[in-house]
Parts: C-alpha cells; sequence; structure tokens
C-alpha cells in the first residue's frame, strides 16, 4: 500500500471528522458556537445562563481534535480501534451531558447538535442522497417552537430537518405501504384529489432531479389568463424536467425532457401519463460562415394505469427543423462590389434563416435573411 493511501479506519475517522467539522469550524470561540446553535434554531441570547453552556461546548471542540491524531496514526489492531471509538463515545457523551439552562424544552439540546450535524454532514457529503432522505422523510422538520416562562423563544424550528431513523426502518420493512400513507393519502378520486397527491411527490421528486443535474419545475406560480379555471387547475399538477448535454469540441447540444402528470379516476387513473420532447442543435463553421441546424420533436405521450401501458396514438406529433447560416463576426464586408476605398455597394452583417414545421397533416415554413 502506498504511503499517501489511507486504510479502512482512516477512512472511518475522517468520516467523522467531517461530521463534526461545523464545531471544530467554531474553534471553541463561545460567539462562534453561539453563531453554530443559532443557525440550527437555538437562541441563546435569550436563554438566561448560556454561558456555561458555551464553554461546555468549546471544551469538547478541543477534545475532537483527538479525531485528527488518529487519522494521523490510525490503529492497527482491533482493540486499538476499540480504545478510539471509546475516544470518540466520551465526544458524544461529553455533548449530551453539557451545562443546561432550566428552562424546560431545553434539555433537547444536546441531542439535538448531534442530530443536526448528521444532517449537515449527509448535505454536504451526497446531495443526491439527501434529497432521497429528505422525499423519504428519513430527514424531516418535526420540531416544535420552545419558549421560556417569559415568552421568550428560545428554539425556532425550520433551519435544518431531523434525522427520523424509524422512517428508514418503515421503508426498509414495508416501503410499499409507507409510500402509500406518506403520499397517497389524499388519492385520485378527482383532479383536486390528484393534484394534492401531486404537489406531494413532484415537490421532492423536483428536488432529486436536480441534484443529479436535471432542471424541474412542477407547477405555476400564475395562471395563464388564456386558458380556462379548468385548464389552469391542470397545469397547476404537472412537472416538467430539462436536461441539457453540451459538446462543445463537437458543436452539438442535445436538450431533451418530460412532462410527467398523474390521472384522476375521473380520466381512467389512478395512473401516470408522461409526454417527451426534445431538441438537438448541430454548430459547423465552413470558411466565414457558421451553419446552426436544430432539429426539435415532441411525440406520442403514454399513460401508465392498472389497465397497463398505453401509447397516446391521437396525439399530435410535432416535427421541426431550423437551419441558420451567419456570417462570422470580423472587418471584413459580407459583399461588395466596386472599389474597396471609391465608390462601391458593399452589404454587411448578412444571415439566412429557414425553417419547417410538421404538425400533425399541416405545413408551415418561412424563409428569411
Amino acid at each position: 500500500m502506498s504511503s499517501d493511501q489511507k486504510n479502512f479506519q482512516q477512512l472511518i475517522f475522517q468520516e467523522l471528522l467531517l461530521y463534526f467539522n461545523p464545531l471544530i469550524e467554531t474553534g471553541g470561540d463561545p460567539d462562534k458556537i453561539a453563531l453554530l446553535l443559532d443557525a440550527i434554531g437555538w437562541d441563546t441570547d435569550a436563554m438566561s445562563g448560556a454561558s456555561s453552556l458555551l464553554n461546555d461546548v468549546g471544551a469538547i471542540v478541543s477534545s475532537i481534535n483527538v479525531v485528527q491524531d488518529i487519522i494521523n496514526n490510525p490503529p492497527e489492531s482491533l482493540s486499538d480501534i476499540t480504545d478510539k471509538l471509546a475516544e470518540i463515545s466520551a465526544i458524544v457523551s461529553g455533548i449530551k451531558n453539557i451545562s443546561l439552562p432550566s428552562i424546560s424544552g431545553v434539555e433537547k439540546l444536546p441531542v439535538d447538535i448531534l442530530k443536526k450535524l448528521l444532517t449537515v454532514y449527509i448535505s454536504e457529503k451526497s446531495d443526491l442522497v439527501y434529497s432521497i432522505l429528505i422525499a423519504l422523510k428519513v430527514f424531516e422538520d418535526t420540531g416544535t417552537e420552545i419558549t421560556d416562562s417569559s415568552g421568550n423563544v428560545i428554539y425556532t424550528p425550520g433551519n435544518f430537518p431531523d434525522f427520523n431513523p424509524s422512517k428508514l426502518f418503515d421503508y426498509l420493512s414495508d416501503p410499499a405501504g409507507t409510500f402509500q400513507t406518506d403520499y397517497l393519502d389524499n388519492g385520485f378520486t378527482d383532479l383536486d384529489a390528484t393534484n394534492a397527491t401531486a404537489q406531494k411527490i413532484f415537490a421532492p421528486l423536483q428536488y432529486i432531479l436536480y441534484s443529479l443535474g436535471i432542471d424541474a419545475k412542477y407547477g405555476m406560480t400564475s395562471n395563464v389568463t388564456s386558458l380556462s379555471a379548468e385548464e389552469n387547475k391542470r397545469l397547476q399538477g404537472l412537472m416538467t424536467s430539462f436536461f441539457r448535454y453540451i459538446n462543445a469540441d463537437a458543436g452539438t447540444t442535445v436538450e431533451v425532457g418530460a412532462t410527467l402528470g398523474l390521472l384522476p379516476e375521473t380520466e381512467g387513473g389512478p395512473g401516470a401519463y408522461l409526454v417527451p420532447f426534445g431538441t438537438i442543435t448541430f454548430t459547423h463553421d465552413v470558411g466565414n460562415w457558421t451553419i446552426t441546424a436544430t432539429v426539435d420533436a415532441e411525440v406520442e405521450g403514454f399513460q401508465v394505469t392498472n389497465n397497463g401501458f398505453q401509447i397516446y396514438d391521437d396525439s399530435v406529433n410535432t416535427f421541426g427543423f431550423d437551419l441558420l447560416l451567419e456570417k462570422n463576426s470580423g472587418d471584413s464586408s459580407d459583399f461588395l462590389i466596386g472599389s474597396t476605398t471609391g465608390t462601391r455597394l458593399e452589404i454587411g452583417d448578412v444571415s439566412f434563416n429557414a425553417g419547417i414545421t410538421l404538425t400533425g397533416s399541416r405545413i408551415e415554413y418561412f424563409i428569411k435573411s
């Protein structure tokens, strides 16, 4: 094994160091610790007697340096590993036993610190894993506001979700039943109920797609005035995803996506339908000219219900082709007759554009320059 290659023990303790990193970055400074606690919802300024709490956490931060020492000098034997894990356990115990003000509800703070450290660790380690766990409600904001006897707000939930291990066990033991309870309780009886179900499913799904580099938009920010109330309601329950790939060397851009919706029972559901679309753009230089060709298409949609898979045979197919010819920018004229210094006919900034669109049996075309 090379000298710079870490063994398994080092990797484990390296991850533990990342877990504690938000605390480490405070350097044990009480003011910075107070800012960290405030970021996860705890207002130490509103707590009477919070100074002891902050000093205790500061002392624990100093002890976390032992993790870096373990990484630099990793344990080799099983007994050594056990001893080092005991040192880590002592850090966790120290957090659980920090001095706390005599305020009802503040006893939750030590465990909340450990939970929020895990939230930050997972979110920074992998956007995809974190977004999936959020969607499964393994990370979920379940806290409630805490106030002291004078009504001062000590804890405000919402900044970071809490780790909920019981939900993870639920999905491992009964994934279908848990998903049914979490996301399908509104049902698909009509469009309103189906949109409520879509909101529960698509809202977290779009963040999973974001983490994969796929742009996704769910619903609408406002109604389209040219559409009816029913049509706007239908659009409100749709999610459109979009992915762009650019190969600059080949002069190629590929843009593909799909619109996804859910079907109410009144329209043959429960089920889902999807309409894919795509665009491919090719760019190529020929001498002083650039040729750009764009092909876009929208193919038949399809739906999946209890009755199986069905392609929309009567859906409208659209195919478009666009060709653009442009003179590359430069000092020379595109077209010149006569003297370069005297009387002449000169034309600059020349471009030609032509296209055709096929929609069902209808053909549309254009030519412009």
